[in-house]
């Protein structure tokens, strides 16, 4: 099992990670590079969308995957449609969301995606031990995420994206 802050590191790695592009390689791109999130279930039904985004300007493209706890799309099921970005000539990133974001924060109106994290994950906790929405960094929550972040990289996405707050407020105002 990993400790929170073996959790942290591999976090901050994978984020670090987009960093090793030379500045140089930046540069050469233009000062403005548009990118687009679209839904892998959403390409594969409507492949002339990678058109209609390369047209309009967009190189990079962003897929989701492992939304805290629950594959949103499996590695598996993202080659076909990354094959299908590539063939266009876009290049293509995943979105994570490691621990959370407790209520329907995805917006996904068929409530088909799951909003709360796995009850195997313990909840947040305040000092006063308190539970709140949000997860905890224990395990098996951040041996689930390294495991899913190394399948995810196996895929070869210019960066992996960490979008997460970790729930640090528990109301509005806090």
């Amino acid at each position: 099992m990993l400790s929170r802050r073996e959790f942290l590191t591999v976090g901050a790695a994978a984020g670090a990670s987009m960093l090793l592009k030379p500045a140089s390689a930046l540069a050469a791109q233009g000062s403005r590079r548009f990118h687009c999130c679209l839904a892998s279930k959403v390409i594969a039904a409507r492949p002339e969308l990678l058109d209609i985004v390369r047209d309009a300007g967009v190189t990079e493209l962003w897929l989701a995957s492992y939304f805290f706890g629950h594959w949103y799309e499996k590695p598996e099921d993202l080659k076909p449609v990354i094959a299908m970005v590539e063939a266009k000539g876009l290049g293509w990133n995943i979105i994570n969301v490691p621990l959370g974001h407790p209520g329907d924060a995805l917006g996904d109106a068929t409530g088909a995606t799951p909003v709360a994290p796995p009850t195997r994950w313990r909840m947040a906790e305040r000092p006063d031990g308190t539970k709140y929405s949000g997860t905890s960094l224990h395990p098996p929550a951040t041996q689930e995420n390294v495991d899913a972040i190394r399948q995810i990289r196996a895929l070869k996405p210019g960066t992996i994206f960490l979008d997460d707050d970790f729930r640090l407020a528990q109301g509005p105002g806090v």
